[in-house]
């Protein structure tokens, strides 16, 4: 009987430690926690203790001979970052020198229409076949200033050039610009957005424009027969130009993202050198860079001046006889006797035009070369001079004359006809020193 119940507390003391172990790792599986936090790991720790015989807690210090201690620590962390760098950079470089940029008017003069496509060696000379203004050898004929003419009213299309300085400090590449005319002119094409429009005359000027450098712009107008002759009208010029102003400009973004994500397990068993760890660890980085640049070269100007132009009308100079109607006086007529007497004669200087001419000198003359030989060649006089042979006229306004007496004489004494010959030079209306020959007749009368 004692042995009995000493077989039944055995039976008793294994199924209790049995219920211990199975608890135990029950309450290791159960128990584990884990806990996740962005950039700042923790950790997790337990700890088992063991448990009493037969399913009863014995805190006291003494533990049975068959029972061991265990330690057993679980450390779990998982940490998850993420990171964004943008940096955004911005450079403005301007190269601008200071100073002014316009044009001054100088002058306007009318010219042939082939003008525009030629150099205005006087102002703008501005070619590759040029250094330094002075014409390179070898490579151009040498060329003289713009022809310059005089136009009068309704005498259809001509070309007007105006004169311009730059009296700007940089180069300029161009120029556009826009004659508002005064009235009496318009121009000979209409706008393009208005083609009832004949106010506006336009015209361009191709190449660098440097300081100091002259330019001169043509436009292409008519003058009507109402323009007012030698009135200076008042034209608006509009222009519109590229000065030369190197600016960039440089932006750029530069933007960097990275994802982190990690994880770690550990377990370790204190009572026995028995350490597992587990990690997973991942890196996601992204670069984004972005560049925008812009170089301005030139910057856009427009300026209004005023223009002066007139109409120069034409001078008409005709040279005759005084002749007066009715009159009985043979001088008068051109009638010369043969026989050698001095007449005088007296010779008309007028102007029918509308513009006047200034500082004329008129020559007269009345030579003729005749054949004497086969070789030989004599001057003879038929018509002689005696004085004077030269005449300051002077200036002739527009429908105005002035009269000159000549004494002449002939020994011919024979009906002919003899011409005698006026070379008048004067300065027209813009200023040109112009020729013009006219003849005369005279009568010769006495043949014998």
């Amino acid at each position: 009987m004692v042995l009995q119940k000493s077989n039944t507390r055995k039976n008793i003391g294994g199924l209790a430690m049995l219920f211990c172990t199975i608890v135990i790792l029950s309450a290791v599986g159960n128990t584990f926690a884990q806990e996740q936090q962005v950039q700042t790991p923790q950790s997790s720790t337990i700890t088992q203790q063991p448990l009493c015989q037969g399913g009863i807690c014995d805190n006291s210090t003494g533990q049975r001979a068959n029972t061991g201690l265990q330690h057993t620590v679980i450390t779990s962390s998982q940490r998850f970052a993420n990171s964004k760098n943008l940096d955004s950079h911005h450079f403005f470089v301007s190269n601008k020198v200071i100073g002014p940029d316009r044009f001054r008017f100088v002058t306007s003069y009318w010219t042939t229409s082939t003008t525009t496509q030629a150099i205005d060696a006087g102002t703008s000379a501005n070619e590759s076949r040029f250094l330094g203004g002075a014409i390179l050898a070898n490579s151009w004929s040498n060329l003289g200033a713009n022809p310059k003419l005089e136009v009068d009213t309704g005498e259809g299309f001509s070309t007007l050039a105006v004169v311009l300085q730059y009296e700007g400090v940089v180069e300029l590449a161009g120029i556009t610009a826009a004659l508002k005319l005064p009235s009496g002119i318009v121009a000979q094409l209409p706008l393009t957005d208005d083609r009832n429009n004949y106010d506006i005359a336009l015209s361009s000027y191709r190449g660098h424009i440097y300081p100091s450098q002259g330019i001169v712009l043509y436009f292409s107008v008519n003058v009507l027969s109402t323009a007012k002759v030698q009135f200076p009208g008042l034209g608006t010029l509009a222009l519109h130009f590229l000065r030369t102003d190197r600016r960039s400009i440089l932006d750029s973004l530069d933007a960097a993202q990275q994802d982190i994500f990690a994880k770690a397990l550990s377990i370790t068993n204190r009572t026995s050198p028995n350490s597992t760890m587990f990690s997973d660890n991942f890196d996601f980085n992204r670069n984004y860079f972005n560049q925008f640049g812009r170089f301005v070269p030139f910057d856009f100007i427009n300026q209004v001046i005023p223009v002066l132009l007139k109409v120069t009308g034409r001078e008409i100079l005709d040279v005759h006889l005084a002749y007066t109607n009715g009159t009985t006086s043979n001088s008068s007529k051109g009638i010369i006797p043969g026989d050698g007497s001095i007449v005088p004669i007296k010779l008309t200087f007028a102007n029918v035009g509308d513009a006047s001419t200034n500082d004329m000198v008129a020559v007269f003359s009345t030579a003729v070369p005749t054949l004497v030989g086969a070789t030989i060649a004599a001057v003879t006089y038929p018509l002689g001079i005696l004085y004077p042979t030269t005449f300051d006229v002077g200036t002739l306004a527009p429908n105005s004359t002035r009269t000159v007496t000549l004494f002449v004489r002939s020994q011919l004494n024979c009906d002919t006809l003899e011409p005698l010959n006026v070379v008048s030079t004067f300065n027209d209306v813009i200023g040109l020193r112009r020729t013009q020959d006219n003849t005369v007749v005279l009568q010769i009368t006495g043949c014998s």
